[in-house]
């Protein structure tokens, strides 16, 4: 495609497949092959230069160009440095030293290296068809001795003057002008490419040689003229739908704004490269390059007198005068001189008045909005006073209310202790049950205390304590009541100090509630072998630093801020893993603030949160309290009682125990003292088994297959809803009546479990004696239904029984599948399960819940029915019959049939 042999006297060869460089050695020359693995950046080299710095310059296809390095690599010059194509078809260099680069698509680049690093695209600078060049496929340049650029296209041959395009790259002309040759200027072809050889050389006499598809063209440039420019007329004017002949002058009147101008050039032998400009004086500022568009338009133009100038160019050569056409545009009547000159006077005369009505609609604006602002603070006021009142009313009724609920919680506390003490005598049975009311009646109380001390908060009435105490002893002495707790949750409980004693001014109670409430958070928040720590210091101000940290889930960064608001909840889902009221934070927010401190939270989701209470130096001579403050108080006593989670055990069988013909109640409920509750009304009747999540409940439902499922509502993981949808849509748990036990005993929430699905809805708190009938009721009428169906089956067939569309189908496809095996003598009670995708022990569950019938009497009573039917027929022998049927004995089958039909085989075969 190219070769070259440059001033040190080496031989280059560009070809399709790299690029060879040879060089003189004492053995002869040596060849050197470059290719995309030796560093060039396209295989090929379709240009070859030497500059007159001694750079060696390579056009590529596809590569860009390249410029070589004495340590044989190359640097690249592409589309990433501004290069206008990576196809680089030829590349000439100026007397100036200015690299022109003809690329294959998109027009001619000129790159200026001086003053700038040789590959830097600082100087570059591209034009292409739009910028006045006849075609963007340039395949040759060479440059004849009259200062003119000559290119070789695939549409033809074209010049350009030098000068020309260094001023479009100094940015003095918009676009540059085209001499064009083809077939009508005497060429034989215009495909100019070159193939294999070069697009075109320059003769020793200065003649240039072009190839083509058809021959070679010679053009002798000393021959060659720049063409004469033609004349120009204004031909037409256009104004809305009429077109007329323009004269002289163009009078538009005063709506006439938009018009058009068309005109032409007096050139008849090659019009098509005719290019014009205009402009219209007194409205454009420069003339407006428009190629071979032959209209000039113009809208909303203003009243005024303008000329309108046109000229034609051909082959770079421009008209001088060109031609022109004076027009005016009429004003309407407030664009004239004289409407501006009275709306002048106008606003002169009336403008001290206007002023002044101005003023004096501001004023009394101002003064009705400073009434209305007046207004609306007094209602503001009354709001915020009728506010507070309401806040007074509301803290003093929490107050009240708490106060109200000492006393029945005492005379319960009362009797209850009397039981446990003793004084009476009680069934051991109803201990654990004691307990756990004695138990929660205490989480009542803490409850209450802490809402009235929040109503006294509010109200101002709860006042601090303060006494000198020492924070080591306090400390441990409240961690101590937890240490059994987190030895039983395989839980690591640190406590550190940065010093023996720390003596401190605090309200020890109130401070203990603080400690207790951020306690019970750690442990309730903290999975089972997890770390919680404790520390205590004094910081260079002596204030009081205690921080609480544990490892558990942590909290998400968007809850952070509202973490101290009353009531806030992270987790206020149906399936929160913790119950909470969104009390203990905020008390122990205020009863931080009480004591003039801060208390500040931090978190990592996942790793854990970390609490950490400031307390400042209250009164330095206050005295000293008791030692450590209050021990072994009822307020720890009930918090280390709510954090145990241990399952209370009870007298049932456990789940894998139960009889097959045990009515089984599953009860799903994640508060552990109400599952005993339960477990205690329904064990003697039913076999009781338990779980205490929606997800476990899921598990032994499908496990077991049980007669009744009692299920809470608000649980982890999966709530009741959830459940009862998973239970009615699962084949193997679908007929079984489902009870929803919970708090949520609004209308909605009741309807919402009904709709999907449930039996029954019962409200907590509920009555012993209405949950054991509920169940009773509910357990009796599936045996009513359970019964008309197995008489229905015995009657009718599986296929025409009336029951719900679900279990008419589980029944059908099971029909369908003992059919299609009766003949089997091995099929039997496990294959039929395992055909249905059920266990056998789900088979037997489900198959009693609906039919009152066990696989395996369903099984024969179906082989005996079809049986009897075939002796009936009189087809088969009865022997026949007997493997038909899949029975493996003779004898056997006799006696079935017998005892179904009261008659031998035979005799039924001979009465048929």
């Amino acid at each position: 495609r190219a070769m070259l042999e440059d001033r040190q006297e080496r031989f280059w060869i560009g070809t399709e497949h790299g690029l060879f460089l040879g060089r003189l050695t004492e053995a002869g020359r040596s060849w050197t092959h470059f290719t995309i693995e030796t560093g060039l950046t396209s295989n090929w080299v379709r240009a070859i230069v030497e500059t007159r710095d001694g750079d060696v310059l390579f056009g590529t296809n596809g590569g860009g160009m390249l410029r070589y390095r004495p340590d044989d690599t190359f640097e690249a010059f592409t589309t990433a440095e501004g290069l206008a194509s990576d196809y680089v078809r030829d590349i000439y260099e100026d007397d100036s030293g200015i690299l022109w680069i003809a690329t294959e698509d998109r027009g001619l680049c000129r790159l200026d290296r001086r003053g700038s690093p040789p590959f830097q695209g600082a100087g570059l600078v591209c034009l292409n068809a739009d910028d006045g060049l006849f075609d963007n496929s340039l395949h040759r340049i060479l440059e004849d001795d009259y200062g003119r650029f000559w290119f070789n296209t695939n549409r033809g041959i074209f010049w350009v003057e030098h000068a020309e395009l260094n001023a479009f790259a100094r940015g003095e002309v918009a676009s540059v002008t085209s001499v064009a040759y083809t077939e009508r200027d005497g060429m034989r072809n215009r495909e100019g490419n070159g193939g294999v050889q070069p697009a075109g050389i320059k003769a020793s006499d200065g003649r240039l040689w072009f190839p083509t598809q058809d021959g070679a063209v010679v053009i002798d440039p000393s021959q060659v003229q720049r063409p004469a420019a033609p004349s120009v007329v204004v031909e037409t004017v256009t104004v809305g739908d009429e077109t007329q002949r323009a004269n002289r002058k163009l009078v538009l009147a005063a709506g006439e704004r938009d018009f058009d101008i068309g005109y032409t050039a007096l050139a008849f032998s090659r019009p098509e490269d005719v290019r014009f400009r205009y402009m219209l004086e007194g409205y454009d500022e420069d003339w407006n390059d428009v190629g071979d568009r032959r209209v000039a338009t113009y809208t909303n133009l203003p009243p005024g007198d303008y000329v309108f100038r046109v000229k034609a160019g051909l082959g770079g050569a421009w008209s001088e005068e060109g031609a022109s056409l004076a027009l005016e545009r009429l004003p309407f009547f407030w664009e004239t001189t004289w409407f501006y000159g009275l709306l002048a006077l106008f606003f002169a005369f009336s403008g001290p008045s206007i002023y002044v009505y101005r003023v004096r609609r501001l004023k009394a604006r101002q003064k009705a909005l400073e009434k209305t602002v007046a207004e609306r603070t007094v209602q503001i006021q009354q709001q915020a006073d009728e506010l507070r009142r309401a806040n007074e009313l509301k803290s003093r009724f929490l107050a009240n209310i708490s106060h109200e609920f000492r006393t029945p919680l005492t005379l319960t506390f009362g009797p209850l202790d009397d039981l446990l003490n003793g004084r009476y005598h009680i069934d051991d049975r109803a201990r654990p049950l004691l307990h756990s009311a004695r138990r929660n009646g205490h989480r009542l109380l803490r409850l209450i205390n802490q809402l009235l001390d929040l109503s006294k908060l509010d109200a101002g009435a709860l006042q601090l304590h303060a006494r000198r105490y020492d924070l080591v002893p306090f400390l441990r002495q409240r961690l101590a009541v937890f240490e059994s707790l987190a030895a039983s949750r395989g839980l690591t409980l640190q406590f550190t100090a940065d010093a023996e004693t720390l003596p401190h001014v605090f309200d020890a109670e109130k401070l203990e509630t603080v400690v207790l409430n951020l306690l019970s958070n750690a442990f309730k928040f903290t999975s089972d072998g997890g770390t919680i720590t404790v520390e205590v210091r004094k910081d260079e101000t002596g204030q009081a630093v205690l921080t609480v940290r544990d490892t558990g889930v942590g909290i998400p960064p968007e809850h952070l801020p509202y973490l101290f608001d009353r009531f806030y909840q992270v987790d206020g889902s149906m399936t929160r893993a913790r119950e909470g009221t969104g009390i203990g934070l905020a008390l122990v927010q205020q009863l931080v603030d009480l004591h003039g401190g801060r208390i500040e939270a931090e978190s990592t989701l996942g790793q854990g949160t970390t609490f950490t209470v400031t307390l400042p130096v209250l009164e330095a001579d206050a005295a000293w309290g008791d030692d450590g403050g209050p021990t072994g108080s009822r307020v720890a006593d009930v918090v280390l009682a709510d954090l145990v989670t241990s399952r209370p055990g009870g007298d049932g069988t456990p789940a894998e125990e139960a009889d097959d013909e045990a009515t089984v109640v599953l009860v799903v409920e994640d508060n552990p003292d109400m599952r005993a509750y339960i477990r205690a009304l329904l064990a003697d009747s039913y076999h009781v088994v338990e779980a205490e999540n929606g997800v476990e409940g899921l598990a032994q439902a499908q496990a077991l297959v049980p007669d009744l499922v009692l299920s809470d509502v608000m649980m982890p993981e999966m709530d009741g809803f959830g459940l009862l949808a998973a239970l009615k849509a699962d084949e193997r748990t679908s007929h079984v009546p489902v009870v929803l036990l919970t708090a949520k005993a609004d209308a909605q929430s009741k309807l919402h479990g009904l709709e999907t699905g449930a039996d029954d809805y019962l409200a907590k708190p509920f009555n012993a004696h209405e949950l054991t009938a509920r169940v009773r009721n509910l357990i009796e009428g599936r045996r009513r239904l359970r019964e008309k169906y197995s008489q229905e089956v015995l009657v009718l067939g599986i296929r025409e029984v009336t029951m719900p569309s679900m279990e008419a189908k589980f029944l059908a496809r099971m029909h369908e599948v003992i059919e299609a095996n009766l003949s089997e003598a091995p099929f039997g009670v496990d294959a039929l399960a395992e055909a249905v995708g059920m266990s056998p022990r789900q088979l037997l569950r489900k198959l009693k819940a609906l039919t009152d019938e066990r696989p395996n009497a369903l099984l024969r009573r179906l082989r005996l029915e079809r049986a009897a039917s075939l002796l009936g027929q009189e087809a088969m022998t009865v022997k026949e019959v007997v493997h038909a049927v899949g029975f493996r004995s003779l004898p056997y089958f006799t006696k079935a049939f017998r005892e179904a039909y009261g008659v031998a085989p035979s005799e039924y075969a001979d009465h048929a």
